[in-house]
């Protein structure tokens, strides 16, 4: 590998579709980072290289199902 090539995520760009979790949620990712043959991250995908849209749905989602509230960790209600 000669170079290496880095860049910094924005959620509000272009993405690209990738598929949707069993669970319903729509995956959008950063559509660079899809095209790329090698994949490093330092987060998870999602909220990682997310578009915004999947990071809102990912979050509401917990927030909706009681995981969370508020940014309150667990057991500190």
């Amino acid at each position: 590998m000669k170079k290496v090539r880095f860049k910094v995520h924005d959620c509000r760009t272009p993405h690209e579709y990738v598929g949707t979790t069993r669970r319903g949620l729509r995956v959008e990712v950063n559509e660079d980072f899809a095209a790329a043959d090698v994949k490093v991250s330092a987060e998870l995908r999602t909220p990682g290289v997310s578009s915004l849209d999947t990071i809102v749905e990912h979050h509401m989602r917990w927030y909706r199902y009681g995981r969370n509230a508020g940014g309150i960790p667990l057991g500190r209600r």
